[in-house]
């Protein structure tokens, strides 16, 4: 059978890169930076970063994906993606992300590692299940410090990109214990100590408090802004309707609502850090 571009597209998941690169575009708005040629090697680099650490991911989880009803229709259990192809596609994309970093300024290409390491790492973490949620959390996080680097060619200098990283860190952290609740019977059968088995699937009040906690920071960074204050109320509202309605639904339900209100949030971000970097 030959390579299947659109399986390969599905099994990376090629979609959810619209999810993440705003993260990045976050970080270069803050850096000051509107040029054309950054925009889009900060594109290529956020697609080729979220490609390696999806690949990796999914050959890390392939022996529990196996026994997962849930997961068993992924690529690889049923042979539509190949071990050889994940592991070729891991190592390209891996290297034009470090190469379009490199492109892009030094200071990003000496970091781009860095990086590509915690997407490494984050599937590792599913070991000591509890942390696993912060860890994911915080490597997407790491990608808005990644945009101000490449914008800006040196760290933040201020603390609002420091803030900024800590809501999508701690925002995604949240975001990941809801959804790991759906493998809640399967985690407990395996004996894995993940949060909602810790919870006995009442995962609420981990996410609450995760939230909150994202949100507070979300505040520190938008003061004194009436604008990204707003903002901060939108988003704020999101959150509190989505958990609200995960609150009263079917697993299956439970995951479309998470999906259809947390996929919004970067490209409202986005929007109002557009606006106040026009409006000065």
């Amino acid at each position: 059978m030959g390579f299947d571009l659109r399986e390969f597209l599905k099994f990376i998941r090629i979609e959810h890169s619209s999810f993440d690169l705003p993260f990045a575009y976050m970080g270069v708005l803050l850096a000051g930076v509107f040029s054309v040629k950054v925009l889009i090697l900060v594109g290529i680099a956020g697609i080729s970063a979220r490609t390696s650490g999806m690949i990796i991911n999914r050959l890390m989880d392939l022996p529990l994906d196996r026994i997962n009803p849930r997961t068993a229709e992924r690529a690889l259990v049923t042979g539509k993606i190949s071990l050889r192809e994940a592991k070729a596609a891991l190592v390209a994309s891996s290297s034009i992300f470090v190469i379009v970093a490199f492109s892009i300024n030094t200071l990003a290409g000496i970091l781009s590692p860095i990086v590509i390491l915690f997407f490494y790492l984050y599937p590792l973490t599913k070991k000591i299940h509890a942390i696993s949620h912060y860890v994911l959390g915080f490597s997407i996080g790491l990608i808005v410090l990644a945009g101000y680097v490449a914008g800006k060619d040196a760290f933040p200098g201020s603390v609002r990109p420091y803030l900024l990283m800590i809501f999508v860190s701690l925002w995604i952290s949240a975001f990941d214990i809801l959804y790991q609740n759906s493998d809640y019977l399967f985690d407990t059968s395996m004996g894995m100590k993940t949060i909602p088995v810790l919870c006995r699937g009442r995962v609420d009040i981990p996410a609450v408090v995760t939230f909150f906690g994202a949100l507070v920071s979300f505040t520190f960074f938008s003061f004194p802004s009436i604008l990204l204050i707003i903002m901060v109320l939108i988003v704020a509202a999101i959150i509190t309707v989505q958990m609200a309605l995960w609150r009263k639904g079917d697993p299956e339900f439970k995951d479309k609502v998470m999906m259809k209100f947390n996929f919004p949030i970067p490209f409202i971000i986005v929007s109002f850090l557009i606006l106040y970097v026009l409006l000065g």
